[in-house]
């Protein structure tokens, strides 16, 4: 290890194009260990995110046929990168339950005025907590509605 150190340390005196060579290599390393780095902890994130989301899907999947036509499903704690806004929660839930007319929102997120008062005409209405393990869907009774 020594060696290596003292042999790189005799390059730089042999001048500045040997320097600024070692610089740009060093750099060039530092950025590929950097990105490696930053990708092994968007996938380890993504990972986690993922399985609560498959898990939703295989927990709706196995209530096909139990869960009433036109129903609401209400996600609580849901991976925001995954549905961002709602986006992809109310295919998930008609994928799943293999019904077109149910809807799913994500607790929480913005919605038109119009569009809360079509969700409150639900009769309905089933909540999944994420953080909460093992997954289940549980009836909202109409009086513990908001």
């Amino acid at each position: 290890m020594m060696d290596i150190a003292w042999s790189a340390a005799d390059r730089l005196r042999q001048g500045p194009r040997s320097a600024a060579r070692i610089g740009v290599i060093s750099f060039a390393v530092y950025l590929v260990v950097a990105n490696v780095a930053t990708t092994l902890n968007l996938v380890l994130a993504d990972h986690d995110q993922s399985a609560k989301s498959r898990g939703v899907y295989e927990l709706l999947l196995s209530r096909r046929g139990q869960v009433e036509p036109g129903a609401l499903v209400v996600l609580r704690n849901a991976p925001e990168t995954f549905f961002n806004g709602g986006l992809g929660a109310p295919e998930m839930a008609r994928l799943a339950l293999n019904d077109t007319t149910v809807d799913a929102v994500i607790d929480g997120q913005r919605m038109e005025d119009a569009r809360v008062a079509e969700l409150k005409s639900k009769s309905n209405v089933y909540l999944v907590d994420l953080n909460r393990l093992p997954l289940q869907l549980e009836r909202v009774p109409p009086p513990a509605r908001k």
